[in-house]
């Protein structure tokens, strides 16, 4: 999970310049920048460990709330139909009301554990930051000092941009971790059960859709946005 720094500007500009003239563009580009950029990539390192850590844990949650024993083809049938069912209605726009606690946690149970989960496949994995010189050749690096600096500026702005998406990233899988570990894996009846209400509501949607708008109305006022299913 190390993070090679040799991905920002500064250094893959070093190698351009003999190892005597370093100090010297250093200090003409700005020393104060290089270091910025530097501690704000070290940063972005860390939270990219940390990100690793707590998906890790999220997934190994996750693997506990399927355990084996409950594993069936009557269970995988049953859970398949209901998460194709939510990702239609989702992509259709709406997002459906659970009417009841039960069926609530179901649907945070099978969000949970479907398998194009977000983050599920690849945890994390370091990127290289594209910077806008990275590639180029350096003819003449004193003609271009004010280019570095501006190409310093916009890699720390993308650094500062990765950092507050990492975050937001975290938060939420931390918030997944709390709730996984307090869900409790539903019984395969419950999710048959849950799947026949779903396609109840699935032939509602269908013919109030054939209507005319108002009947569209109602059915944009039945299907409430719910966050529980994205």
């Amino acid at each position: 999970m190390e993070m090679n720094n040799d991905c920002l500007l500064w250094n893959q500009l070093k190698s351009h310049i003999s190892p005597q003239e370093v100090d010297y563009y250093a200090k003409k580009i700005g020393i104060a920048r290089i270091n910025r950029n530097e501690e704000t990539f070290m940063e972005l390192s860390l939270l990219r460990k940390m990100h690793y850590s707590v998906e890790m844990n999220l997934n190994d949650e996750i693997q506990r709330k399927v355990p084996v024993v409950l594993m069936s083809h009557q269970r995988n049938t049953a859970i398949e139909r209901c998460v194709k069912f939510l990702d239609e209605l989702r992509n259709q726009g709406h997002f459906l009301e659970p009417s009841n606690p039960s069926d609530k946690q179901i649907m945070k149970y099978l969000k949970l554990t479907r398998q194009n989960r977000p983050n599920s496949t690849s945890p994390v994995s370091p990127t290289r930051i594209a910077t806008p010189l990275s590639g180029r050749p350096i003819n003449n690096l004193d003609e271009s000092i004010n280019d570095v600096r501006n190409s310093l500026d916009e890699e720390y702005e993308k650094l500062q941009l990765e950092i507050q998406e990492l975050r937001c990233d975290i938060f939420s899988s931390c918030d997944q971790l709390t709730e996984a570990k307090a869900l409790l894996p539903p019984t395969t009846d419950s999710i048959e059960a849950f799947n026949k209400r779903l396609q109840q509501k699935e032939f509602t949607l269908k013919s109030m859709s054939k209507q005319k708008t108002s009947g569209i109305s109602r059915l944009r006022d039945s299907v409430q946005l719910n966050r529980i299913w994205d």
